[in-house]
């Protein structure tokens, strides 16, 4: 049935972190330190290294001034990009480990691709406030010992698919006011049916279109919020 009803405002995202992680047995860490990352042309020359970098058997992280973050074990590579507010145009995750897997120095089989992003929509910043929803009834029902847990919903999404999207969805309360909502959003992209000769292909698509992944994301996340407002998304 279709409405003539005005449409609702769309709440702001705002984006706190986005990691991608490839898995694959066989990954040597030690190669991933600043001195590759840099000549390599991986990372920014103009990027500063954050202290301490960590380089170990079996580990390796590196971390810079704009809170990207380039890390490695021996059967994963992930680069994870955080900020306060960051925005799809300022989020360099997929653009990185593009670059990476162009230089890439060992060849390795790839399983899976993972994607992770945090985000929060706040409640007054929409126009919203909130006293009870279903979660903080629920955790002021269940004190111990005066203590009001923090509560968590889990959804789930084709998991018995080569697609999964599982969504973490806390509230964000300050005397006894929610105020906002948190999502960690995870989504794994299983490549056991894909021949080895096009797994490299599909994680170029996959990080190619990354801001698809995202937006999606973020409707998934304003479907949620719509909810709170008892509005349709």
């Amino acid at each position: 049935m279709e409405s003539n009803a005005p449409q609702a405002k769309q709440p702001e995202v705002v984006h706190h972190a986005l990691t991608i992680t490839l898995s694959a047995p066989g990954i040597d860490p030690g190669h991933i330190n600043p001195d590759f990352l840099r000549y390599n042309g991986i990372v920014d020359s103009g990027w500063q290294v954050e202290r301490p970098v960590i380089i170990e058997p079996g580990v390796s992280l590196v971390r810079y001034d704009n809170g990207l973050a380039f890390s490695a074990g021996e059967n994963y590579i992930r680069v994870v990009h955080t900020g306060s507010s960051l925005t799809r145009e300022t989020i360099f995750t997929a653009d990185v480990i593009q670059r990476y897997l162009e230089v890439a120095p060992w060849p390795v089989e790839y399983h899976c691709v993972m994607t992770d992003w945090r985000g929060i929509i706040r409640f007054n910043e929409n126009g919203l406030e909130l006293q009870a929803s279903p979660l903080h009834s629920l955790a002021q029902k269940v004190q111990f010992g005066g203590i009001v847990p923090s509560m968590q919903a889990r959804a789930a999404y084709g998991e018995d698919s080569d697609k999964s999207i599982t969504v973490y969805l806390s509230e964000l309360v300050a005397e006894n006011s929610i105020t906002g909502i948190q999502f960690n959003i995870h989504i794994h992209r299983d490549m056991d049916d894909v021949l080895s000769e096009e797994r490299r292909e599909f994680i170029n698509s996959t990080l190619k279109n990354w801001q698809d992944d995202i937006k999606e994301l973020e409707d998934l996340a304003i479907r949620f919020y719509f909810i709170y407002t008892q509005k349709e998304g």
